[in-house]
């Protein structure tokens, strides 16, 4: 599979072991599961400033804001667990996530398992755009980054199409528009 997970520091890991009741509940995982705790990628969260995505900068000035996994607690539920940074760029436990862009998550990576040509060696990362409501799958290429593929998920605006691939350019070109409403509204 052409799609490849992370390598999380152990540190960031050891920031959920105390919230595992809240993660798996009264589903019978443990946090050493691997059926349950590594099905995904796991991957890094890159958050973009309003006035970089009007730039058309989006993927240029992204800045890595923490991990994610996401966790698979029964065959109908799953959640992602969220590490951010702290102050002191220490890992620190975010919280866990139940809400749409999980199953969306989900999709885009099997969408993107069927369609990435298998030639591609792609990084997953999760980028969101807070301040227009965009949440998107960046399948990162480092040999190559013009390789990149943008999936954005659901729910979003309706000019992106989410769970499709796009190029970094077309992206950039949507979400600067949209970012350029959003600051003539402010």
């Amino acid at each position: 599979m052409p799609i490849r997970s992370i390598e999380m520091p152990t540190s960031a890991l050891a920031t959920v072991e105390p919230f595992q009741g809240l993660v798996f509940g009264d589903h019978g995982h443990a946090k050493d599961d691997a059926v349950c705790w590594d099905k995904y990628p796991r991957h890094e969260f890159f958050n973009c400033e309003l006035n970089d995505c009007a730039a058309g900068n989006a993927i240029k000035k992204a800045r890595h804001t923490g991990w994610r996994l996401v966790v698979d607690r029964d065959e109908d539920d799953a959640v992602s667990v969220e590490i951010g940074i702290d102050q002191d760029d220490n890992p620190a436990f975010n919280g866990i996530n139940m809400g749409p862009y999980v199953a969306a998550t989900k999709l885009a990576l099997s969408s993107a398992a069927k369609t990435i040509p298998e030639q591609h060696d792609l990084l997953v990362r999760m980028l969101r755009l807070p301040q227009i409501y965009v949440y998107a799958l960046w399948l990162h290429d480092e040999a190559n980054a013009n390789n990149d593929v943008i999936i954005p998920m659901a729910p979003a605006p309706a000019e992106l199409p989410s769970g499709q691939t796009m190029t970094v350019a077309a992206f950039e070109d949507v979400i600067a528009d949209l970012a350029k409403e959003r600051l003539d509204a402010i």
